[in-house]
């Protein structure tokens, strides 16, 4: 026990009468090798959960219900929705139909420069999709859909195009509010719409859709009370499989699926992302271990002639290794500590008032708590590793080498 006072006593010693511009410089290395660990791992992981959540949000909410394989569609849709809303943890459902169209935008009507292309129509009623999704939140021009309108519709701003499209080449060339549409769809059917509104989810499954009203597709349908699919917005924190389970126990016999299921190429970009958040992240780490092993390198190093005295002196040599491992633990520990508060009260804070604006939506920093406990660990044991190793290779000299060495 005497000898780990006096180690710490040293320890104390070295670091309070030290150098104050190494001392701070190399605090400084700690916290930007903390900072570094987590800054980039915490930027993709909001660009994978962005991702997850315009789907979620825009289109698919967290749970689908579609009719059995056996069906065209669901018949009697608001008994389904009456029996899912009725579980516990249900924010709400809303049913769709889906139908493909093919539109024509004829800018003149004089017949010249007919710009046309075939895109999804989704129906909705207007009061029910505002509480399940987001669309109603991301026009960018003109209005959302009334559960009155019968010849409007709104439009995805990669149909639009112009100044507002993505995919140029695949638009419509420029769709203004007030423009005309008309869409002939797949059974036949060809009505003319105005444009009501333009949307930008920043969403491409949803960008490249319209919506009308369920009143206005049931008249195209001939079909009432009935859907191509419900979706269901479910509480955070419970799996969807919960509900899904909960909804056949209850007597759903449509063939029900999680979102996950839906998100196809957009699926595939967030796996690539988590892979290369896992291979960043392992390469961080190596990166900072290195770091600090260096600067506490050569800082043991740079002390080799005080060690020496201090041997020379009778000062026991594990209580000499203690205390520069000790140091380099104060070194690692300030830098994970002064890390953390930098990244929650200066970082997170600014991304989350500041998003980076990716084409799939805004991206904040969004850190792992198991993440931050896996960093400080490592950079913990770094730090231990960094002081033991070197301070003990100088120990095991001859005082006569330590000193004049």
């Amino acid at each position: 026990m005497e000898k780990f006072k006096t180690a710490f006593f040293l320890a104390y010693k070295a670091i309070v009468k030290g150098n104050i511009g190494t001392t701070t410089l190399t605090i400084s290395v700690m916290v930007l090798a903390f900072v570094n660990l987590l800054f980039l791992s915490s930027i993709l992981l909001g660009l994978v959960n962005t991702m997850n959540r315009q789907g979620v949000n825009n289109l698919y909410a967290n749970i689908v219900i579609e009719p059995a394989s056996q069906d065209n569609l669901i018949s009697n849709a608001s008994r389904v929705m009456t029996t899912v809303n009725g579980v516990p943890g249900v924010l709400g459902s809303a049913r769709h139909y889906k139908i493909g169209g093919f539109f024509t935008f004829d800018r003149y009507k004089n017949n010249q420069d007919v710009m046309s292309g075939q895109y999804s129509v989704i129906s909705i009623d207007p009061n029910k999709e505002k509480e399940i999704t987001n669309i109603s939140k991301s026009i960018s021009f003109g209005s959302y859909l009334e559960e009155n309108d019968r010849n409007k519709i709104v439009i995805g701003k990669d149909i639009a195009g112009g100044q507002f499209g993505s995919f140029e080449k695949d638009s419509l060339g420029g769709v203004k509010i007030g423009d005309e549409i008309t869409i002939s769809f797949e059974n036949g059917v060809t009505r003319v719409y105005e444009v009501k509104g333009i949307f930008n989810s920043k969403f491409v499954q949803s960008d490249k859709a319209a919506f009308i009203t369920n009143d206005e597709m049931e008249s195209i349908l001939g079909v009432a009370n009935a859907a191509h699919e419900i979706i269901v917005k479910t509480e955070e924190g419970v799996p969807e499989s919960y509900y899904m389970e909960k909804f056949k126990s209850m007597g759903i016999k449509e063939d029900i699926y999680p979102w996950t299921d839906y998100m196809g190429m957009t699926e595939s970009f967030t796996k690539s992302f988590t892979l290369i958040r896992t291979l960043l992240s392992a390469i961080a780490l190596l990166v900072a271990g290195i770091t600090i092993y260096i600067v506490i390198y050569i800082n043991v190093l740079n002390n080799k002639k005080q060690i020496g005295i201090l041997r020379a002196i009778g000062i026991d040599k594990k209580i000499i290794l203690i205390s520069y491992t000790v140091q380099a633990l104060f070194y690692a520990l300030s830098g994970i500590i002064i890390g953390l508060a930098v990244l929650s009260f200066i970082l997170v804070p600014y991304f989350q008032g500041h998003p980076l604006e990716f084409p799939v939506g805004d991206v904040h920093l969004e850190i792992v708590k198991a993440e931050i406990i896996l960093s400080a660990v490592s950079l913990t044991i770094a730090g231990f590793i960094s002081g033991f190793i070197p301070s003990r290779q100088v120990t095991n000299k001859t005082i006569l080498d330590s000193i004049w060495g």
